[in-house]
């Protein structure tokens, strides 16, 4: 008596066999990518401890490809960091608000007082190019931070228990003056009325940074 084997093919399996070095590829090619972007990071002097004396940037290590990444990763971090700040659901106090907004975005003043020092005073065609693109980026920046309601009414509710808080005199001047400052620059206004101020400030901030003007 013989015995009749059967082989069942399950069509899937032929098709992921079809596209199989397609695959293969594409996974390839997201390693390389990553791997790329881990040695852009290290070779970035932003992106770690400055090792020289008294913390003074790099600037023989620094190079104009250095800061565009820097800026992004930077306004990257503080937004989560406000944002962080932003869902907490703990009372409103000056150092789980003031502080710690101070403490957010380390990596965008670390790259931006180098940047900005370097425009003004050691200025080039590739800098003046990077200022033109990275001015309105964090002027929106800026704006979609210091304009969310969130933030407004957490600071307001420091600002209106200010007393209770013990503060020193330079602490309550920086407090009055952030609290004044959002005022100013329309967090207590309407819904409409923000984003007018958003697209006032976005186009001033063009206007500038353009080397011509």
């Amino acid at each position: 008596m013989k015995t009749q084997i059967i082989l069942i093919i399950n069509p899937n399996f032929i098709v992921v066999k079809k596209y199989l070095p397609l695959i293969l590829i594409s996974f390839m090619i997201m390693i390389s990518c990553a791997e790329t972007e881990k040695s852009t990071e290290a070779s970035n002097p932003f992106f770690a401890e400055y090792d020289t004396p008294f913390g003074v940037p790099p600037f023989d290590l620094i190079k104009a490809e250095h800061f565009m990444p820097a800026f992004e990763k930077g306004m990257e971090e503080q937004k989560a960091s406000v944002e962080a700040i932003l869902v907490s659901t703990e009372e409103p106090t000056f150092e789980n608000t003031f502080v710690a907004l101070d403490q957010a975005g380390d990596l965008l003043s670390k790259v931006s007082s180098v940047f900005f020092g370097m425009s003004s005073a050691n200025t080039s065609p590739e800098i003046q190019a990077i200022q033109m693109e990275i001015s309105p980026k964090l002027a929106a920046h800026s704006d979609e931070i210091s304009l969310d309601p969130r933030l407004y009414k957490r600071i307001k509710a420091v600002y209106d228990n200010r007393e209770s808080f013990d503060l020193s005199d330079e602490e309550l001047f920086l407090l009055e003056s952030q609290y004044m400052g959002l005022v100013r620059n329309g967090a207590g206004l309407s819904d409409a009325s923000p984003g007018r101020s958003c697209r006032i400030r976005s186009g001033r901030s063009r206007l500038s940074s353009c080397p011509f003007r």
